[in-house]
């Protein structure tokens, strides 16, 4: 599945970017969705690449790069 691929790609990518660093790497997968989201500490804001099913005829999947708030400040 092209979507699958896609999301590999943008994992191996930000990975080389973040290779330097000691990032803690996770991965949830559902039916309908795949997060992977790096962390480095509690100050840093969270990366995530997250694909999943749209509801558009035209483009059944999407992918997208999500740079969140920090897990010290998630509430």
């Amino acid at each position: 599945m092209a979507a699958v691929t896609d999301h590999q790609k943008a994992v191996a990518f930000t990975r080389q970017c973040l290779l330097e660093s000691n990032w803690h790497e996770s991965q949830k997968e559902s039916k309908n969705s795949i997060r992977t989201t790096f962390v480095l500490d509690e100050n840093t804001p969270v990366i995530s690449i997250y694909t999943g099913k749209t509801l558009s005829s035209l483009k059944s999947w999407s992918t997208s790069l999500e740079i969140g708030k920090s897990v010290a400040t998630k509430q």
